[in-house]
């Protein structure tokens, strides 16, 4: 909630300046997990407090912000596990590559079938045996996102 209360988000009119913008406005929302994890939280209610938050920071940026883009992005990281919230300014030049966004519900059912909730498991900690060097596994991407452009 303090996220649509107090964003407190910074913003650049420097398109090199993306990166610290992100590394700034980038929030971890981790309070879903044990409901998830527990299967005590239906599906669309995740979804909808999704959509608020969308709703609420774009509300907010165009209270304070005129004629200005900015790239809205939620992200499932299944490894850490969180949901990320980051919002930065787009400045046309630079091309947006929505081809990898999915939709809410998406990302939200993705999430719930993958995330290591109770940690990643490590490859022979059951027997006891760590191998410097086995055989190739496979990595999860692990990330999913929902991006979306927001105009003022």
């Amino acid at each position: 909630m303090e996220l649509l209360l107090r964003p407190n988000l910074l913003f650049s009119n420097d398109p090199s300046m993306t990166q610290q913008e992100y590394a700034c406005n980038i929030r971890y929302i981790h309070g879903f997990n044990r409901l998830l994890k527990r299967d005590k939280i239906p599906h669309s209610y995740v979804v909808e407090s999704l959509i608020y938050i969308e709703r609420g920071l774009e509300s907010y940026l165009q209270e304070y912000y005129r004629d200005k883009s900015f790239v809205f992005t939620v992200r499932a990281d299944i490894l850490i596990p969180a949901f990320t919230v980051s919002v930065v300014s787009y400045h046309g030049g630079e091309p947006l590559l929505l081809p990898e966004s999915v939709e809410f519900h998406e990302l939200v059912q993705g999430y719930r079938e993958k995330a290591y909730f109770q940690g990643i498991p490590l490859p022979g900690r059951d027997t006891g045996e760590w191998a410097r060097e086995g055989p190739e596994v496979e990595k999860p991407l692990g990330i999913e996102r929902y991006v979306r452009l927001l105009h003022t």
